[in-house]
């Protein structure tokens, strides 16, 4: 599966849940990007549960066309 798709609700033992976008799955963690760009990188030994979702964050309807979608990549790209 490419997780760079996946959008992610985990409920964690010790703190809030975190719903982000799924960057990376080892056996020992997951590291996600919240809404804000910021990346968290999570023990699997912490979640109690996770539930994936293929539907975006981002609202439905919110980019309209190619010059919008270009800007929001553009946008992610330098948030690295």
């Amino acid at each position: 599966m490419d997780n760079s798709s996946v959008y992610a609700h985990f409920r964690l033992q010790a703190s809030n849940p975190v719903s982000a976008q799924l960057m990376l799955e080892t056996k020992d963690s997951v590291t996600v990007m919240k809404s804000d760009t910021t990346r968290v990188k999570i023990a699997k030994e912490d979640i109690e549960e996770k539930k994936e979702s293929r539907i975006s964050a981002m609202p439905a309807g919110l980019v309209k066309t190619a010059d919008e979608v270009a800007n929001v990549v553009a946008y992610l790209l330098q948030s690295k």
